[in-house]
């Protein structure tokens, strides 16, 4: 079951749920508007092909981050764009975000669906979300710093019975907006160089 406005609000001001900086006119009946930051990464085009199994993937493709307060987006780029605010999650709450309608009928995707918030995330440090825009408007798109672009959405999580020893997601710690972390993630977690198919002689 998904948050109410009056359940988020409680969470924040009792300091079980974390959103800096709060503004209580972003609340909605189930979820909390997210802001554009001004931090702004590009992805650009490239011929030879990405592997996300190498490190530091993006080296080449993806630009350096640059500080704006608005910025043009083209039919089919894809730029990775800080949140402004910063956010933490006990770990029994987790997090569900969602393009809202406004940017949707522009043609703008914000979250080029990664929509998940893990429990815990940010607990020990408090930190921004990247998101990953997409424009599939025919024309030219300026967006601004400070524009409310997603929803975000909390349910609680059930207690584990087990004592699992999960790992923390690789971007709470990187700058942001970073790009893929796909190989760096896997090596930490020991799965860098197996495979789950077996092929057969």
């Amino acid at each position: 079951m998904f948050f109410s406005a009056d359940q988020i609000a409680d969470h924040h001001s009792s300091s079980r749920l974390g959103i800096e900086p709060f503004e209580p006119k972003l609340l909605k009946p189930a979820s909390y508007l997210l802001r554009l930051g001004n931090q702004v990464r590009r992805w650009e085009r490239q011929n030879s092909p990405i592997d996300l199994m190498t490190e530091n993937c993006s080296e080449l493709a993806l630009g350096k981050s640059e500080q704006l307060s608005e910025f043009l987006i083209e039919q089919g780029d894809l730029l990775l764009v800080s949140s402004l605010e910063s956010i933490w999650l006990p770990s029994d709450l987790v997090g569900f975000l969602s393009t809202t309608s406004h940017m949707a009928r522009a043609g703008i995707s914000v979250t080029c669906d990664s929509q998940v918030v893990s429990p815990g995330f940010g607990q020990g440090a408090p930190c921004g979300l990247t998101f990953e825009i997409v424009s599939h408007n025919p024309s030219p798109v300026v967006l601004k710093f400070g524009t409310p672009v997603c929803h975000i959405m909390f349910a609680t999580v059930g207690r584990s019975k087990s004592p699992l020893q999960l790992s923390r997601s690789i971007y709470e710690a990187s700058q942001n907006p970073s790009g893929p972390c796909l190989s760096e993630e896997l090596a930490r977690i020991g799965l860098l160089h197996t495979s789950p198919f077996k092929i057969e002689e």
